[in-house]
This record gives C-alpha cells, structure tokens and sequence, in this order.
C-alpha cells in the first residue's frame, strides 16, 4: 500500500518533524529510534480514512516508548502541523489519536481534525514521527 505519495512529501513532512519534535536540545530518548511494527499488534492497512487507533493504544504504548499520562506534560510543550497526503490526496489526521476515552493521553496526541500535532511532555525528550503513526496504528513507510 502506497501510505504518502511521492518521495519528495516524504522529505518534507520528516525533516519538518525531526527538526520540531528534537528543538529544545531534547536529552536522551527511551524512544525507539526504529519502530518495531510487528510488536504493535493490528495496524490499519486499508485505504484511508483511518480511524484514531484508540481501540489497541494501550498495547501499542510500551513498543513506541510512550506513557499514559493523567494530564498533559509541561517540560516539554511544542506544536507541529501535519499535512498527510496518499496518493496526491489530502488525508485528514483523526481526533484524539494519543488520547483514551478521556482516560489518558500520551505525550504526543492529537485533540481535533487541524493537523496540529500537540507533544506535551513531563520530561525534556526526542519523539517521532514513527511514534505517532504508531499509537495511530498506521504503518509509517518511505514509500
């Protein structure tokens, strides 16, 4: 399945991203510096829309490094905005991808359909891309 059209998207969105999610002179990580995409159980592999992975987040959290957070972190407080195109189409990031049935959030969620990306964090760390798409369920690749 072709998930971002064209190399030169794919470029763009993760040297964006690895600029905005490393600001700060983030510390060392405990996130994966490669996702392992076997260990995060059913992915979406369908053609979008997908929905926001909320039914396997809690599987998925460990293998991607995240937490379940009671609130959003403070330490760590930026914003990106995501565009996602498949196949030359404009794929909207759902609501609440990170965030479980108001019982927890992780340290990058997402509230609405903006593309705005929120990573609010206790600690001063790296996140990434892959996380996302992780805790989405949507199998983040090059092509």
């Amino acid at each position: 399945m072709l998930l971002i059209g064209g190399a030169a998207a794919v470029v763009v969105i993760a040297a964006v991203l690895a600029f905005a999610l490393t600001r700060n002179g983030s510390s060392a990580s405990s996130a994966p510096t490669t996702i392992d995409w076997s260990q995060l159980g059913q992915l979406q592999t369908g053609a979008p829309p997908w929905n926001n992975g909320v039914g396997g987040l809690t599987d998925r959290l460990a293998p991607l490094g995240l937490n379940a957070l009671g609130a959003e972190g403070t330490v760590l407080h930026i914003h990106q905005h995501l565009d996602l195109y498949v196949s030359g189409k404009h794929v909207t990031l759902p609501a609440l991808v990170g965030i479980y049935d108001n019982s927890y959030l992780t340290e990058v969620h997402v509230h609405d359909t903006s593309g705005v990306i929120h990573v609010e964090s206790p600690t001063n760390r790296t996140f990434t891309l892959g996380q996302l798409f992780g805790e989405w369920g949507v199998k983040l690749t090059a092509s």
